[in-house]
């Protein structure tokens, strides 16, 4: 049987030099190369379920709940990254939400099917939801899927999952590319990207687990009234919370 090489596919010349560069820097052979570009194409065609379903299986098996998750990535957070008050409800009526998921919503969305987070990520994938990403935030989202302590619980989270994950995230969300600085936030630097992304996209709503990222709609500091101020007229909602206001939402509109 004969291996395909990347002469056999007809690239321009310039288009196959830049290809065998990077083959040689992934240390792969081209028919490997290939293969994975194959294999990443087809997975990033998979629903959010189909693409994760390996994973929740891995993470079932051992037993991980979403607390289990929350201190992995908070674990994390401390060597490399990275129970709120109640908000009352506001719902954006004439058109979709505008949202951004913190990178700990898509983390236990990749934990399983049932949570609620999982079912923000199917509101977005279904369009019913304008979610809003950057560069800063896919490529946090990409490092914590990658924490070794994660990977080790589900070894089917492999490179080219995580891949085909992020990916069909930044295909379907619409990418903020030029995201301005416009508050620092000490006592969580990790969570500045996720501040900025909601000025520059003019969200609705900010859905975080994280209890710094909660705290900025209550806090009584002069950061969290910036925040409110520059922000106006965000939320900042848990995924439960979410899903309570979106179940409020006319299904007309």
């Amino acid at each position: 049987m004969s291996t395909i090489s990347l002469q056999d596919i007809g690239l321009p010349p310039a288009v196959r030099r830049a290809a065998e560069r990077k083959v040689r820097k992934q240390g792969q052979s081209p028919p490997e190369y290939l293969r994975s570009l194959v294999e990443r194409d087809l997975l990033a065609d998979q629903t959010f379920d189909e693409l994760l379903a390996p994973v929740r299986k891995d993470f079932a098996r051992a037993g991980v709940s979403e607390a289990d998750v929350d201190q992995l990535v908070a674990r994390g957070a401390k060597v490399g990254r990275c129970a709120p008050a109640p908000t009352k409800a506001s719902v954006v009526s004439g058109r979709r939400p505008r949202a951004v998921f913190d990178c700990n919503v898509f983390v236990q969305a990749v934990l399983g099917e049932a949570g609620p987070a999982a079912q923000c990520v199917r509101h977005f994938e279904s369009g019913a939801v304008e979610l809003f990403v950057s560069r800063a935030t896919l490529r946090e989202l990409r490092a914590v899927l990658q924490y070794p302590q994660i990977r080790k619980l589900a070894p089917s989270l492999t490179e080219l999952r995580i891949d085909a994950f992020v990916d069909r995230i930044a295909y379907r969300a619409v990418i903020v590319r030029r995201v301005r600085h416009v508050l620092d936030y000490p006592r969580a630097r990790q969570d500045e990207p996720y501040i900025d992304l909601v000025v520059a996209a003019k969200a609705d709503y900010l859905i975080s687990r994280d209890k710094d990222l909660l705290s900025l709609m209550t806090g009584h500091s002069a950061i969290c009234t910036r925040f409110r101020q520059l922000t106006a007229p965000l939320r900042v909602l848990t995924p439960v919370e979410f899903l309570t206001v979106f179940s409020h939402r006319d299904p007309a509109q």
